[in-house]
């Protein structure tokens, strides 16, 4: 059986739900995962039976403290196989914004950091497909668009 977070084996195809979060400067929030190179949005794998927003809403809140409540799509990126990663989608939800001072952990047995980061700077911390997928959603939500993230039809909150 693989385990989500095991790039030696991956799931035959992955489907994760991540957000973009961001700060009232306009910073977004990054994670720094241990199993894979470069730093990326808070998310992750949805687990069997789970759905791509609930594993957005479970995987941050276990990988930084926070609790989100997003009802937008920002954007879904297919990602194609690799020798270390499975196949997949990953949908991007619009986090919102955190208020100044509010806390924010780790989960430290799968991560090495969290941080805010400008949009200036993502390609000083993320991959290049990264930056371009945070860089979309962003844009995304800058315009005042998104598409409802519906379960069986129906829009969630």
């Amino acid at each position: 059986m693989h385990k989500s977070t095991d790039p030696a084996h991956p799931a035959p195809r992955r489907h994760g739900g991540v957000a973009l979060i961001s700060n009232e400067r306009g910073d977004v929030l990054l994670v720094d995962p241990r199993y894979r190179a470069g730093w990326q949005l808070p998310g992750g794998h949805a687990m069997p039976g789970e759905d791509h927003l609930a594993a957005a809403v479970r995987e941050v809140a276990e990988e930084t403290g926070l609790v989100i409540a997003p009802t937008r799509v920002l954007a879904i990126d297919y990602v194609s196989a690799t020798a270390t990663s499975a196949e997949g989608l990953n949908v991007v939800f619009d986090g919102g914004t955190v208020p100044a001072g509010t806390p924010i952990g780790i989960q430290t047995d799968e991560l090495d950091g969290c941080r805010w980061v400008p949009l200036d700077d993502l390609a000083n911390y993320t991959v290049p497909e990264q930056a371009a997928r945070i860089r979309r959603a962003h844009a995304v939500r800058a315009e005042g668009g998104g598409i409802p993230f519906l379960r069986r039809g129906q829009p969630v909150g």
